[in-house]
Formats: structure tokens, sequence, C-alpha cells
């Protein structure tokens, strides 16, 4: 089964090649991103933890992409101030939330109506100062998780990141953002405690 969004990103043309090629194809497509992050999500039946982030930027969502597709828990966007209220069913059947970012791309206004749909989710933010310092501390947060690889993508742009969420699943690896210049501006002494041996750039 192949699932692909809908016909606004991935046109009609796409599918059909898909099918040709021997695919079965479920199509997933909302009228926008929260939408579709809707529908995807309930595909999903077993979990007791979520993740939230910022629906309108991709830098941490990227960052805990790897920890989402290793420990299958879903992805629910909102914006910095407002859950969409198709998003309360998955708050309500959780029992464990990690609120991705700081304050500036999910407000504490956010964090306060998680408790308000469910008074007994335990909250967990990973957040730095910016999605840089976020995507290292959602690396160091999850090290338990992780084998001996790392991998390294832009973080100024999202496809090649996001192309690597499989790869990184399989690796249990963490996905570490840089821009695009020097990762030891970034991640030299973070690497180098870690021991990790193996880069994926």
């Amino acid at each position: 089964m192949l699932y692909i969004r809908g016909t606004g990103v991935i046109g009609e043309g796409v599918e059909s090649k898909i099918i040709e090629l021997g695919f079965e194809v479920e199509r997933i497509g909302g009228v926008d991103r929260y939408d579709t992050n809707d529908k995807t999500n309930s595909k999903l039946d077993d979990f007791s933890t979520i993740i939230v982030v910022n629906g309108e930027s991709f830098a941490d969502a990227l960052s805990i992409s790897s920890i989402s597709a290793i420990k299958d828990y879903p992805i629910v966007l909102v914006s910095k101030d407002n859950i969409r209220e198709s998003s309360v069913k998955y708050i309500e059947k959780a029992n464990k939330v990690f609120v991705i970012g700081g304050t500036g791309v999910v407000s504490n206004s956010v964090v306060n109506r998680i408790k308000s749909i469910n008074e007994n989710i335990d909250i967990i933010r990973i957040g730095g100062g910016d999605r840089y310092d976020t995507s290292k501390k959602i690396a160091e947060y999850f090290k338990d998780e992780f084998n001996d690889y790392v991998i390294v993508a832009n973080g100024l742009n999202f496809p090649d990141a996001l192309s690597g969420v499989c790869l990184a699943k399989e690796k249990k690896a963490p996905i570490l953002l840089t821009a695009n210049e020097n990762i030891d501006i970034y991640y030299k002494g973070y690497i180098n405690e870690k021991m990790y041996p193996r880069l994926i750039y």
C-alpha cells in the first residue's frame, strides 16, 4: 500500500504511473496541511504518545521526524497559538505529549489548551534558542533511542532532510539541521562528546 497526498500537490498523472508499476494506492489529502495531517493520523490506532509541532514551519518537525518514525508517535500540527478541533481527539487519547520548539513557535496558550483537554497528560517541551539548538536538544533528549549514526541536513530547506527520514528510522539516527555551513559551528562538540562514528550528509 502506498499513500500519497491530494491532487494539489501530487497530480493524477503521477498516481497513474505509480499504479502502472503495480502499487496499490490510497490517496490521503485534505483541504490544507492541517486537514491532511488529521487524515494521516486517523490511520494510526495504537499510540499513547504524540508530538506537537508548529505547522507553519518545517524545521522542528524535521528534527523530530526520526523519533516519530522510530517510535510510531503521531505528529500533530498546530499553529503558534491554537489547536484545531480536529486534533483534540489525539490529545484526549494520549498520556504524553512532546511539544517541540520554544514559545516563539508553540506558545504557552497551546500548552494550556492541551492541559485543559487532558488534565492527566504528561507535557514535555523540547526547545532551544533556534532551530539548530532545538535539533540538538532533541538528539540529546532521545539519545538512548539512537545508534552510532547521525544524519546532517540543510535546516534552511526541507526536501533533503525529508528524504532522509526513512533512512534515519532504519539507522536509528537523529537528524541534525545545519545552515548549509561548516557543521563545526553547531555540533562539533556535541558529536565529539557523543562519539558518533558515522555521519551521513
